[in-house]
């Protein structure tokens, strides 16, 4: 597992829209098309538990994050609850 130092996360909320188009660019690649990629080296480099978004009709992952704690999830749009994930 690779240490981290300076490690800050945050929630982007109503901040996304005023960022820069390549952040918006990266965030939307990493919370929709990659996510899978972004959660599996997050598993892999700090032990994250994953938490996977399945689709009712196929059962197909159609997102995934890292579950931290209690109902607090990480992806590329920031902590959230699972709820908020679910939306």
């Amino acid at each position: 597992m690779s240490e981290a130092t300076n490690l800050v996360v945050r929630d982007l909320g109503e901040e996304f829209d005023t960022l820069p188009d390549e952040i918006r660019d990266i965030v939307n690649t990493y919370g929709h098309g990659d996510c899978h990629y972004m959660t599996q080296v997050l598993i892999e480099e700090f032990n994250f538990i994953p938490m996977a978004v399945m689709a009712e009709d196929s059962g197909m992952a159609v997102h995934s994050a890292v579950r931290l704690s209690g109902n607090r999830t990480f992806d590329a749009y920031g902590i959230n609850t699972i709820e908020r994930t679910l939306e």
